[in-house]
């Protein structure tokens, strides 16, 4: 116990709907701290945004009363298309340490020979975009001073047939090499 209250004033938990809820768009998120620390967050906060609709309260109030079964049923969901689409990512070279929070795979492209020839993600990011028809996010994005270049980010949060669709496109990166993916650059 004296652990905790030695915490008790260094914490400061931020969360959203964005994630948890699939509610992306919505951008309604709250701050819980200490009450030492709230003058400087509201200062901040009033120089950001002026507030948040009301429509979009009151659907994030509903939202939090959502019982605890939808949270394991979407933890599910959530692993079962991570299992499907990182699977298939890997067979067409892909390489991917297993997530195991958000719904975004990480995943190095390097070895896949189509992309593999792209000194940068947002290259392969393109390519990606224009010639196989899958959106992507380019990893560099996430590295402090875009240190890392061989990674982009796939999204996971689209219902199953999508992803299979998506899936069915990127197979199409077999018919390239690396010179021919940057002919199309």
């Amino acid at each position: 116990d004296d652990e905790v209250q030695k915490m008790a004033n260094l914490y400061i938990i931020m969360n959203s709907l964005s994630k948890t809820w699939s509610c992306t768009g919505w951008r309604l998120g709250w701050v819980i701290c200490p009450s030492h620390l709230t003058e400087n967050l509201r200062a901040v906060h009033d120089q950001m945004v002026l507030q948040a609709p009301t429509p979009i309260q009151v659907g994030a109030q509903a939202l939090l009363d959502i019982p605890k079964e939808y949270y394991l049923k979407m933890t599910s969901k959530y692993q079962e298309r991570r299992d499907f689409l990182v699977q298939e990512l890997e067979k067409l070279g892909f390489e991917c340490t297993q997530p195991n929070s958000a719904y975004y795979a990480f995943m190095r492209f390097r070895n896949v020979p189509a992309l593999k020839g792209f000194s940068k993600p947002i290259d392969a990011s393109i390519f990606l975009l224009k010639e196989i028809g899958v959106a992507t996010v380019p990893g560099d994005n996430f590295y402090y001073n875009g240190h890392n270049t061989d990674y982009i980010r796939f999204c996971f949060c689209r219902q199953m047939p999508q992803l299979q669709e998506a899936v069915k496109r990127l197979q199409k990166l077999q018919e390239y090499n690396a010179e021919t993916a940057l002919k199309q650059k």
